[in-house]
């Protein structure tokens, strides 16, 4: 059986056969998850949310930026990133399945990922 890892920032139902699952650990994903037997939830730490909230609020007020969906929880991104890229790191894995691009890109260029994984990763949304 191949091992292949699907890692998403929020629930999905996928088609694809997929062995293990990663995702950050908020209370959507958890109700999501434990519905599902392979999920294995990232923990985000209360210090990286609470600088993402500093951050957006940056952003938001201070900055007067009208379009902040780029930079909205940016650090649960790359702390949930580099947490991925770490335990796929060390665990062997046939096939790596992102959600998105900006994901998968993160994830590959973490603990040389890119050179093992680069043939064996697919993205479903660009």
């Amino acid at each position: 059986m191949t091992q292949t890892t699907l890692i998403t920032m929020q629930p999905s139902d996928q088609a694809t056969e997929v062995t293990q699952i990663y995702a950050p650990g908020n209370a959507a994903n958890r109700v999501w998850a434990a519905k599902q037997s392979n999920v294995q939830l990232i923990s985000i730490p209360g210090y990286v949310r609470f600088g993402d909230h500093i951050v957006n609020f940056f952003v938001k007020k201070i900055v007067k930026q009208g379009d902040v969906s780029a930079y909205s929880n940016m650090l649960q991104f790359v702390y949930f990133s580099h947490m991925v890229a770490y335990n796929v790191a060390n665990t062997p894995v046939e096939r790596l399945v992102f959600a998105t691009q900006d994901l998968a890109t993160k994830v590959l260029m973490q603990f040389d990922n890119q050179a093992r994984y680069n043939d064996q990763m697919t993205v479903l949304a660009r």
